[in-house]
């Protein structure tokens, strides 16, 4: 076999050469067909930390997460009125229609006997969620 200028043979350099396209095309294949990593926009059921009583069960509150830019929040404590909190600060969603009822404002059911938040669908490209709060709820 001939030698290159700097003492290696060809064979061994064309060996070399392949050896480091196959590394490529491995990673190649290896980063294509590797699981994908976990999507930033999912949603979850948690339990936030509002005392309701032991009204609600352990997973009670929904959160919709967005990456890094912030989550929208359907609690217990603001009746699931959802609220925007990209940092610290909560955004309330406008009311569409007044609510009355037995509570306080920002929670029209007192023990949010009628009102709940439900995730309906889930997936990397949507998240589909029902919330229902009582237009008015009274005690008979």
């Amino acid at each position: 076999m001939k030698r290159a200028r700097n003492g290696t043979s060809r064979g061994a350099l064309v060996v070399s050469v392949l050896f480091s396209c196959g590394t490529a095309v491995l990673g190649l294949a290896t980063a294509f067909c590797a699981p994908p990593k976990p999507s930033d926009f999912y949603a979850y059921y948690t339990r936030l930390d509002y005392d309701d009583h032991n009204n609600a069960g352990q997973y009670a509150d929904l959160i919709v997460k967005l990456g890094t830019k912030g989550r929208f929040v359907f609690c217990r404590e603001f009746g699931y009125l959802p609220y925007w909190q990209p940092s610290g600060t909560k955004y309330f969603v406008d009311r569409l229609l007044p609510v009355t009822g037995d509570g306080p404002p920002e929670r029209p059911d007192a023990i949010n006997k009628c009102s709940y938040v439900r995730l309906i669908e889930s997936s990397p490209d949507r998240i589909r969620q029902r919330s229902f709060q009582p237009l008015k709820y009274e005690i008979y």
